[in-house]
């Protein structure tokens, strides 16, 4: 419980001001909207929102609370037939998940107090990797998709593609995560805009600011912690 409390604490006017305006957002539009299971869409997003405050900030606990949005997401990317979404998180993004919570707990220290994350950067090599790698994935894992009847499929894949090296940059505290994260809001965007589920749309905007403050803060950490 205090690993929970912790993660909540020292938060400034910007972050609440942030969560209660996304909150806003994606409880406003099933007013105006038709979309089908709307709540658990809006527990779904409110959940991937208070994830993606709290890895902004560099908090221990962003990844239980990832967690539990990957099994959420799954299930809903399941029901709208969004199958690159459901795999993506059912089978790479869950483990990831469980994998980084333990690794970002061990952090702690003794006491248990809550610390800044050491970051780091990544070198042009692995970059370079991770690059050619995600281009094999979008036309394979697209042309697969395709044949299976997802929707969208290119752009599920896609998706695929900056969220899996979104999860695997963040595991690594890379403050280059957030270009990921901000190519996959703009993706994520797309794909439920294709089905008119407006509420992860417009949850996307949010993540569009988050990313931008999270690039923005985790560089300045990085120059504190490796004075550059």
């Amino acid at each position: 419980m205090k690993i929970i409390l912790d993660s909540f604490k020292n938060w400034k006017k910007v972050d609440y001001a942030l969560l209660i305006v996304a909150i806003l957002m994606v409880g406003v539009v099933p007013l105006f909207t038709a979309e089908k299971g709307w709540l658990l869409t809006f527990i779904t997003s409110l959940t991937s929102i208070v994830a993606g405050i709290l890895n902004y900030k560099g908090r221990h606990f962003t990844y239980p609370v990832y967690v539990i949005y990957a099994i959420l997401y799954t299930y809903v990317s399941l029901t709208s037939h969004m199958y690159g979404e459901a795999i993506l998180y059912g089978i790479y993004a869950l483990p990831m998940y469980i994998y980084s919570s333990v690794k970002w707990l061990k952090n702690l220290d003794v006491g248990g107090e809550e610390e800044d994350l050491e970051i780091y950067s990544i070198d042009k090599k692995h970059l370079i990797g991770l690059l050619s790698i995600g281009v094999v994935v979008l036309v394979g894992y697209g042309y697969i998709l395709s044949i299976i009847g997802s929707a969208v499929p290119y752009l599920n894949s896609l998706s695929t593609v900056c969220s899996a090296s979104a999860i695997y940059m963040t595991n690594k505290r890379y403050k280059q995560q957030w270009y990921a994260w901000l190519s996959y809001s703009f993706t994520f965007a797309a794909i439920w805009m294709s089905n008119m589920t407006i509420t992860f749309a417009v949850q996307s905007a949010f993540f569009v600011v988050l990313n931008i403050l999270g690039l923005i803060n985790w560089n300045k950490e990085y120059r504190k912690v490796w004075k550059q």
